[in-house]
C-alpha cells in the first residue's frame, strides 16, 4: 500500500481499508491545523491506487467500507472521484460506502448533479470538519467558507441522502463567547439534522497560527470547565435524536450516546463539574504536538 507523510482517519473507521489518493490537504490553512503543514499537497496517480484496490483484493477480505486518505479527497474532480468508486467496485464489489474527510470548500466545488453522482457511487458516511457554525469564530478560523456555505452545502449533502458526521470544536469561538457558540451550532445542527454529532475542546497546536494569535492576545482560550459548559448547552439546545460522540480521548469528559437520552449525557457532565478537582476544571487545554483534527 502507498501511505505518504501523515496518515489521519476518524477513529470510528478504525477497522476500515485505508486507500490514499490524495497526500497532505488542499486547503491547509486552517489557523488551528498543524496536521499537514509539512507534507505538500499532491494527487496519487491513479496507478497506485489502482495497485492499491488489487492489494486489498488479495487479501480476500469481503471489505463493506474503505477510506479515503487524506486531508479531502473531494478535492478531486468529481470525474476522477468516480474513475476511483468504479476501480473499486470492479475488485471489491462489497463495499457498499466510500468514505472520507470531506470539507466544505470542497463541496462547495460540485453541483447538486455532481453530488447526486457521488452518492450513486456509494460515497458516503463523510467526516466534515464545520467546526462552528458561530460567524465571528468561523471567520476567525481561515476555512475557505461562510456560514452561508455551510448550511448551503450540506443541504445539498441531505438532498443526496447522504449520511455524515458533523465535527464541531469547542471553545473555538473563545472566552466569553461559549453560549453564542451553542446557540449557532445547535441552530445549524436542527436544520441541517447529521446522523452524528462529534465534539472535541479546541486545543493550541504547537507552531499553529492560532498559537500565535494567543499568545499575542488575539484570542483567549475557554478553560476546561468553560468548555464543558459550552457542551451541556449544546446537548440541550439540540432537538432531534442524532448521535452524540464527545468521547475521544482530548475529551475531559467523554460523554456518547443518542440524544433522546441526552439527560444521561447531560448528568454525567453534572457530574464531572461537581467532582473534578477545581484546578482542573479552570485550566486550559495543554498544548499539543498535533491538532485535534487528527481525529475525530
Amino acid at each position: 500500500m502507498h501511505y505518504t507523510g501523515q496518515v489521519y482517519r476518524p477513529p470510528s473507521e478504525y477497522d476500515t481499508p485505508l486507500l490514499e489518493v490524495t497526500i497532505g490537504c488542499s486547503h491547509n490553512k486552517c489557523n488551528f491545523c498543524m496536521m499537514y503543514k509539512n507534507t505538500p499537497f499532491k494527487i496519487s496517480p491513479m496507478e497506485h491506487i489502482k495497485e492499491d484496490i488489487e492489494e486489498l483484493q488479495s487479501c480476500g477480505v469481503s471489505f463493506r467500507k474503505i477510506y479515503l486518505l487524506n486531508g479531502d479527497p473531494w478535492c478531486l474532480p468529481t470525474q476522477k472521484l468516480l474513475e476511483i468508486a468504479k476501480l473499486i467496485h470492479t475488485h471489491l464489489p462489497s463495499v457498499k460506502s466510500i468514505s472520507s474527510y470531506v470539507s466544505i470548500k470542497n463541496i462547495m466545488g460540485k453541483s447538486q448533479e455532481e453530488i447526486n453522482e457521488l452518492r450513486a457511487a456509494f460515497y458516503n458516511d463523510l467526516h466534515i470538519g464545520v467546526e462552528t457554525a458561530y460567524a465571528p469564530a468561523l471567520d476567525f478560523l481561515n476555512k475557505g467558507c461562510n456560514c452561508e456555505d455551510i448550511y448551503e452545502q450540506i443541504h445539498k449533502l441531505n438532498r443526496a441522502k447522504f449520511r455524515y458526521n458533523v465535527l464541531l470544536m469547542l471553545g473555538i469561538a473563545g472566552k466569553g463567547n461559549a453560549e453564542k457558540n451553542a446557540e449557532a451550532n445547535a441552530k445549524f445542527l436542527n436544520e441541517t439534522k447529521p446522523r452524528i454529532i462529534s465534539v472535541m475542546p479546541t486545543t493550541l497546536a504547537f507552531g499553529s497560527e492560532l498559537e500565535k494569535l494567543t499568545d499575542a492576545g488575539a484570542f483567549i482560550e475557554q478553560t476546561q470547565l468553560d468548555m464543558i459548559l459550552e457542551e451541556k448547552m449544546l446537548i440541550n439546545s439540540i432537538n432531534y435524536n442524532g448521535y452524540f460522540y464527545g468521547g475521544h480521548n482530548m475529551n475531559l469528559v467523554p460523554v456518547n450516546g443518542f440524544l433522546k437520552d441526552k439527560q444521561k449525557l447531560m448528568t454525567k457532565l453534572e457530574h464531572a463539574i461537581n467532582t473534578l478537582d477545581q484546578e482542573i476544571l479552570n485550566s486550559t487545554r495543554p498544548r499539543e504536538s498535533v491538532s485535534q483534527d487528527l481525529a475525530l
